[in-house]
């Protein structure tokens, strides 16, 4: 903290998501740099950053954003993967969906006791006193 009231924060973000694979998706995966075990495709993004925040700023960070895409395909066994014909005994549909993450931080700098009391007493089960 500075004498001005800043404080530098040095803020990890971690983005995990959880994908279930079935048939195609699998041989695809294990190609990629992602992990597969079990069906299951993991995939983690990191970010790092450091913010210098007065006390009470409220700073947004954002950045980390996630695109899906979604394929399926049905038809007849066979039928529908002959060359040419093969689309009129099946179809294919696929689908997009993006999310992005953001993070609100409030830093607030308690310097007393009188400080910290004041903003852990409301959070305490109403049987304990601080």
């Amino acid at each position: 903290m500075s004498r001005r009231g800043f404080a530098l924060l040095t803020v990890l973000w971690t983005l995990t998501a959880i994908t279930m694979l079935t048939g195609a998706a699998m041989t695809v995966a294990r190609l990629g740099s992602t992990t597969t075990r079990n069906r299951v495709l993991l995939t983690t993004r990191e970010a790092t950053t450091q913010v210098l925040a007065k006390d009470g700023q409220t700073i947004v960070l954002g950045g980390l954003g996630d695109r899906q895409k979604t394929a399926n395909q049905t038809g007849i066994p066979v039928l529908s993967h002959i060359p040419i014909i093969g689309g009129l005994f099946g179809s294919a549909e696929g689908s997009t969906s993006g999310t992005e993450l953001y993070l609100f931080l409030t830093p607030w700098i308690l310097k007393t006791d009188v400080d910290v009391n004041s903003v852990t007493a409301p959070r305490l089960p109403k049987d304990v006193q601080p």
